[in-house]
Order: C-alpha cells, then structure tokens, then sequence
C-alpha cells in the first residue's frame, strides 16, 4: 500500500492537498484520492477513484467534483478500443465515445495522482514508446486528446530555484508543460511553471481530511 499525501501551492503559497491511498493487490492497482483546493473565494472537493492493470493501463474511473455549490460526475470506462465517458453537471453531453489510436493515459483535472501515474506509465514505457529523440505519444482520457511525453533533459527553474532534470515531461498544451521527478518507483514532485502550479509527496499522512489553508 502507498499511503500520503501531495500538498498543493500556488506561487509557493499552499492552496490545499490531495490525500491519497493505493492498494496493490491480484496484479491491479487501486487508489482513492481525496482533494481540497481553495483559491480566493472559490473552494473545490474532489473524491477520485480508480483502477489499473499491472502495466498501469486505467481500466475504470469515478469522480465526483463540487465547486462551490456546484456538483460534477463522471464515470469513465476503459475498453480495448475506446473510452467511454458518462458525466452529468458540467455542460456536455452525458455520454462520449472516444476511440483508442495510442496507448491510453487518465488525467483527471485536480487529481494529481492520476498525472503521477500517467508519468509512471510513460516513464515505463521509455523509447519503446516512441522512435529514438521522439516524443511518446498517448491518448488523454477523459479529455480525448493527443499527449506527448519526453524524457527531461533541462533542469527546471520555479520559484526562484532551479531543480535538476525531471524524469519526464507532459506537453498539457502547446504552452503549458508539467514536470515530474520520480524517486524510489514513485513522483515526489509535479510542477507546472507556467502556472506557478507545485505539488509535493510527503508519505504517511493520507487521513482523508484534506484542508485547504492559504
């Protein structure tokens, strides 16, 4: 069991964490994760939960978001050549289909264990994922689109401190790069500068009463 907690700042300021329990068990990977952000006047509550195969392909996942007063659903479904999404509350159609044309990854916003894990899997996955001094390629599920991965080469300046190389790198958008370092078989830090966005391991404190305290 990997049991914790991702502690979440904004401009080095912390904006709440994300609790986190993962039991490994008849070759799956299980997890529940609990998140508390709060920025400004706006508070958001997210329980995820989620399950993986041994190679960490996401089989099935559930969220359930409120910000605010406002409450979102989503179940997605991982099936050998597409993604089912279901969802109710946040604006689009309750159920999508999105084919599989590269190797899927779950990134649900604001659950950061989901971007660990998806850099676990690429970081695993390593060039034979891709040609050599090429990006790895991924379906993003539940969004249905493209992700490209690259091994990190450059150290990485945020804050006002530079830090070493991450392990890898997930291109969100044309503009916006999170970074990962993974340390002992697990990510001990996300970051994405262009948000001035940082999210620390600490192991040992998953008591699922995630507190947002600016």
């Amino acid at each position: 069991m990997i049991a914790g907690r991702f502690v979440l700042r904004l401009r080095d300021r912390p904006i709440g964490t994300e609790d986190l329990q993962v039991d490994l068990s008849g070759g799956r990977l299980r997890f529940e994760a609990e998140t508390g952000i709060a920025v400004g006047r706006s508070r958001l509550r997210q329980i995820v939960s989620a399950e993986y195969d041994a190679r960490l392909r996401p089989g099935w996942c559930k969220v359930r978001t409120t910000i605010d007063s406002r409450s979102i659903e989503c179940d997605i479904n991982f099936e050998p050549t597409r993604v089912l999404v279901r969802g109710s509350g946040a604006g689009g159609p309750p159920l999508r289909e999105i084919l599989i044309s590269s190797p899927p990854l779950l990134l649900v916003d604001n659950c950061f264990v989901t971007h660990a894990l998806a850099s676990l899997a690429a970081a695993a996955a390593g060039p034979a994922a891709a040609g050599p001094g090429s990006p790895m390629r991924f379906l993003a599920a539940p969004a249905g689109e493209t992700l490209t991965i690259s091994p990190g080469r450059q150290p990485v300046r945020f804050g006002g401190e530079a830090y070493p190389p991450p392990t890898v790198t997930l291109d969100l958008l044309p503009e916006l790069q999170e970074h990962a370092w993974i340390e002992s078989s697990w990510v001990e830090r996300l970051a994405i500068p262009q948000a001035h966005l940082r999210a620390d391991w600490i192991p040992g404190k998953s008591d699922h009463q995630a507190e947002a305290r600016p």
